[in-house]
Parts: structure tokens; sequence; C-alpha cells
């Protein structure tokens, strides 16, 4: 029996055994406002592998980003991410427009002066809120008589995290009630480069990836299979690409002058990169290398999950994303536009472990209609559009 097959029985038989570990190392729900289109949203519950859907502008990827954000525990290092500020830092401009470019668009209708809030209930970490400021690094005060006038700000923009992690009871028997607090800010310094400061705190991180389209992380691929060979799991990846590449018999990495890339062996008398056998085994690589990199609980997030894939291979691939989110304990959630998508997500799972997330635009804020198993079945068997 190969290898993805045994992996996709021997899971199911886990989380029969102990139900309980589902919601062990999970986000279970999520409240963003002010930060980008989302004024005011809320998810609750989230499960183990979640889809959201959405027409354009709905706020989708601004939720993967809000998570990236969080999962960093009052880190302000992440306002840097090429990931979540969609740009990049330009050579030749002052540090503060710089900073306007990058980061006013992260506020609801650019307005800064509204602190940006995430929080979430997480099965491990407890309650996690979390406030983004726009501050400066100093204001000037002026005095008029007797009477102290309102501050001028000074200097350059900086972004304040703010983190309050609150512990339950949890799972656990050793968990305590309490509260941490985490401050740190980020800024540029005068030649234009970011500057990160913790200011009080350790930054509470939740293991997190986020996988954007486009985006260059073929090192980051060459680095998480090196991990998995050296624990000789990489055959967990090959069983797994071989649903699009039949003749594949193996991976290797090799460091080169421009970092790590990935190699495939498909039967020819050299190995190949594995970019050029297609865009859709590479994006299955990726996918399946960042849920399995680790053997502890970790949320990885993708940006537009059908994309690459012909519709005739999303029920595969949806099986090996339950299958691998199962095995390492890994929470998934994944935007899409396609309603094949969804449909091969839906049929594939075990009907307890996925969710399903439309956003929509009734008035200023963004609502979220989740549908549980068999809300998503009525829709698909009515045709009802849920994307």
């Amino acid at each position: 029996m190969p290898l993805f097959h045994q992996l996709a029985i021997v899971s199911r038989v886990e989380f029969v055994r102990a139900p309980w570990i589902r919601d062990a190392d999970l986000f279970t729900s999520l409240a963003v406002s002010n930060y980008r289109g989302l004024e005011s949203l809320r998810i609750d519950p989230l499960s183990r592998v979640n889809l959201i859907t959405g027409v354009n502008n709905s706020g989708k990827t601004s939720v993967l980003e809000a998570v990236f954000l969080l999962a960093h525990g009052g880190d302000s290092g992440p306002a840097m991410n090429a990931h979540v500020v969609r740009g990049g830092i330009r050579g030749g401009v002052p540090p503060e427009e710089n900073a306007w470019a990058l980061w006013a668009p992260l506020f609801s209708k650019l307005d800064v002066s509204t602190p940006i809030k995430i929080s979430a209930v997480h099965g491990g970490f407890g309650s996690l809120q979390l406030h983004i400021k726009h501050r400066y690094s100093s204001t000037f005060q002026g005095v008029s008589g007797e009477r102290q006038s309102a501050g001028r700000p000074l200097g350059t923009p900086e972004l304040h995290f703010d983190l309050k992690r609150t512990r339950g009871r949890g799972a656990g028997r050793a968990r305590r009630r309490g509260s941490t607090r985490v401050r740190s800010r980020v800024s540029f310094d005068a030649t234009g480069s970011p500057q990160v400061v913790h200011t009080s705190g350790k930054p509470v991180v939740v293991p997190c990836i986020i996988l954007s389209v486009g985006a260059d992380q073929e090192e980051d691929d060459g680095k998480r299979l090196g991990q998995l060979l050296q624990k000789k799991q990489d055959q967990l990846i090959v069983e797994a690409l071989r649903i699009i590449e039949p003749r594949l018999e193996g991976l290797s990495v090799f460091a080169g002058p421009g970092g790590h890339t990935l190699w495939a062996d498909v039967g020819l008398t050299e190995l190949v990169p594995l970019a050029v056998l297609g865009d859709g085994l590479q994006r299955l690589a990726r996918l399946v290398l960042a849920i399995g990199h680790q053997e502890e609980g970790h949320v990885v997030l993708v940006d537009e999950i059908e994309t690459g894939y012909h519709y005739s291979m999303l029920d595969k691939v949806w099986e090996v994303v339950h299958a691998t989110a199962r095995k390492f304990d890994a929470q998934v959630i994944a935007t899409t536009h396609s309603y094949d998508c969804i449909v091969s997500a839906h049929r594939t799972s075990d009907g307890q472990n996925f969710g399903l997330h439309r956003l929509e635009h009734p008035g200023h804020a963004t609502r979220c209609v989740t549908y549980d198993s068999e809300s998503i079945k009525g829709a698909i068997e009515h045709n009802l559009e849920v994307r």
C-alpha cells in the first residue's frame, strides 16, 4: 500500500482514539478590526483545515496577513515582511516616505490614528490580543501662554506592537492562569534601514508559514526538504508529488550560488530542477513541505491554494492536504476563488476537521458566514453560490 494511503488511514485512527488533540495547538477563533479593508471581522469557529472564499477585495488575503502578524506574538519584524507589506523599500527617498508607503495601507481607509486590533483564541497559547499603533519617534510640545498646546509629531514614523496573552485553564494540567505582555516597535533609521526594537517581554510565537502566489520561496523549500531528508521522511513528499508526476522516484536539495534548490529524479540519466516539471508540481511540493516541516502544532497560510492545478487533480491535492495536516498536527488556512476547489476540499475531508468561511460586505463590517459539513453538502447539492 502506498505510503500516502497508509498515512491517511493512520491519521484517521489517531483522531478517533484521541479527539481532544484536534484543538490542542490550533487557532479556534479570530477577530480583526481596522486592518486593510477589514473594519470589523470575526471568524468563529476555525477548524484544522479552513478555506476562505469571497469576491475580489473582500479581505481574504488580509485574513492570512492578520494571522501571520498575530502569530509572531508581539514581534514587529513582520511589518517589514514582503508577504505583509505588499511592496518594497525604495532607495533614495526619506525614511518617512518609505514608512508611509509600506504601513499606511495596513490601516483601514489609511486611518493611522485608529489602532489595528487582531485577537484570537489558541488551544495551546490561550487568548492573544495584538494592538498595532502608528506613532512617531518624538514629539514637539509648543507653549501658548500658560497652556501647553498639543504635541506635533517629529522624527520618523514607527509601528508599535503591543501583545497581551491571557492563559486560561487550557487542556494541560500544568496550564496556569495569568497574562503576559510583549511590546516592540519598528522604524527606519537615517539610512533607510529598518530597525526593530523589543521594549519588553519575549515574543510568544505560534509557528507560522505564509505561502503567497508569485513569491520566490525556493530557498525555504530547500531548507525544509533538508530537514525531512535528515529525518528520513522525504518519501512522504515523493508519494504526494506522484499524483501529478508519476515518474518521480526521489527528491534532492543542492546548495548553489543562488541558494538551495530542489532537484527531481524522474528516471532520466540526470536529476532535473523540480521547477522545470511545472508550476503545479512545485506548488504542491511547497505546500506539503510547509505542512510537514516540523512535528508539532503550526499554522500554514496559503493564498489562492488552487493556483497551478488542473481541476481534475484537486481531489488528490486535497487528500494530501487533509492527511498531512492530521499527521503533523498542523492548521491550514487557505483562500480560493474556485468552486471546484471548495467541492474537492469538502469531498475529501472527514467532515469534522474542515471549515468553509465566506466573507461578505453587507455594510461597513465584513461578515463571515461559516459553513459546517452539512451546510456545505446542502449548498453543493443545490448548486448554491458559496464562493
